[in-house]
């Protein structure tokens, strides 16, 4: 299948789904997340400490709360995504925070010939993007692209899917092995595929290794990586169901199922690069 017929694909499922998936996750816009189930920049602190006057491009923004958030602290922000329905939601929720919202509505491999960056001044501050470039066509090529258009010393922060996570969870049966997860081979994980009600694959979220996400920024132009983190789900030992709201970014009743499991093993990947 070419590239613009998987964009077509991609389209559909994401406008197919947007309306379920802004009603039934949980995503809230007083902290900056990087996945479901663990905890906010509030705990990582990887944004910069002054955002007020800054210049930010979100990737595959979904309902752009990341954007939101930012354009709350003086930001001066661009949300882009495949789906119109779900960047119709983000102006919703921009105008209901009165905030300013750029958005940009094209696949984003196609994103820097969008853009109409000619100068230093048109540049991004900041880069980012939540759980997304693993449904890119090529995220290392998208990477090299998005170090053109990111201003010097400006930061880029991308989470995506830990390969870890790719297995199966299992429960082995003995007390001193307990449940853990099965992955078959690390090296080639297998993708979250999400498929029709025909059984037609739609569309294709990929893991990759730690080390083909590092080379995706040391192969960029004048990238220098400043942080790699493998976050554990946050502890809610002390915390009731219903004040969950209050405390973790990002979740879902979905999510919730996987997050004893997010305890043992990293969901994701958070990634931080600095431009030189």
């Amino acid at each position: 299948m070419d590239q613009s017929s998987l964009d077509q694909q991609n389209k559909f499922y994401w406008n197919e789904v947007a309306e379920d998936y802004q009603e039934l996750c949980h995503i809230t816009v007083e902290n900056f997340h990087y996945a479901p189930l663990i905890a906010g920049d509030d705990f990582f602190k990887l944004l910069p400490n002054d955002l007020s006057g800054l210049k930010a491009l979100e990737i595959g923004a979904g309902g752009a709360q990341n954007s939101i958030y930012l354009a709350m602290n003086g930001v001066n922000c661009i949300a882009n995504d495949i789906s119109e329905k779900q960047l119709k939601f983000a102006s919703e929720l921009a105008e209901r925070y009165d905030v300013e919202l750029g958005t940009l509505c094209c696949p984003m491999d196609n994103l820097i010939n969008e853009l109409d960056i000619t100068s230093e001044e048109d540049k991004f501050d900041i880069i980012h993007s939540s759980y997304a470039l693993s449904f890119s066509s090529d995220p290392k090529k998208l990477v090299q692209n998005l170090s053109k258009i990111l201003k010097k010393d400006g930061i880029m922060l991308i989470s995506t899917g830990h390969p870890a996570f790719a297995g199966e969870w299992l429960d082995l049966g003995e007390d001193d092995l307990g449940e853990g997860m099965f992955l078959k081979d690390y090296f080639t994980p297998q993708a979250d595929t999400r498929y029709d009600e025909d059984g037609q694959e739609i569309v294709r979220s990929t893991f990759y290794t730690v080390g083909e996400m590092f080379d995706w920024f040391a192969s960029a132009q004048d990238l220098t990586v400043e942080r790699v983190i493998e976050p554990q789900a946050m502890d809610l030992s002390n915390i009731e169901y219903d004040d969950i709201i209050n405390v973790m970014p990002y979740f879902s009743h979905d999510w919730m199922e996987l997050h004893e499991q997010a305890r043992h093993i990293p969901l994701i990947v958070i990634i931080k690069v600095r431009k030189n």
